[in-house]
């Protein structure tokens, strides 16, 4: 179980200035290595593109279960604009479970690079299949 400070509970700017440093301390969401890095990113990368953090709450204790219990949004429901396959990537780096995230940064690269490729052929595919039909 967590802690949080007396008086803290509902304090916006707590939640503002913890929202990213709550994440990994609770539950079994810190392993102490890569994966909690990945998680972290996640989150910020969630919120760079959706223009919102994955999870939301008034209370940090609230924000706390959110991180540990409720289900992972998808980035592309959020923001139609994130590509389906980095969407992917992102629900894989915000995993509950330590063993279900990217197991290091070198396959989160790895996965993030396939996804931009195939993102970059697709995009591709389209103009040529609409250059193909203007001809």
């Amino acid at each position: 179980m967590f802690v949080v400070p007396r008086g803290l509970e509902h304090k916006p700017s707590a939640i503002q200035e913890c929202r990213l440093m709550l994440i990994e301390p609770v539950g079994t969401l810190n392993t102490g290595d890569a994966r909690s890095d990945i998680y972290s990113l996640g989150v910020v990368l969630f919120e760079m593109l959706t223009g919102h953090p994955p999870f939301r709450a008034k209370a940090i204790r609230d924000l706390c279960v959110k991180h540990l219990k409720a289900p992972i949004p998808d980035a592309h429901e959020a923001c139609p604009e994130v590509s389906e396959g980095l969407a992917r990537a992102i629900k894989k780096m915000l995993a509950k479970r330590p063993a279900d995230r990217y197991q290091d940064h070198d396959a989160l690269a790895r996965d993030l690079w396939r996804t931009r490729r195939n993102s970059v052929r697709a995009l591709l595919e389209t103009i040529g299949g609409a250059h193909a039909a203007d001809a």
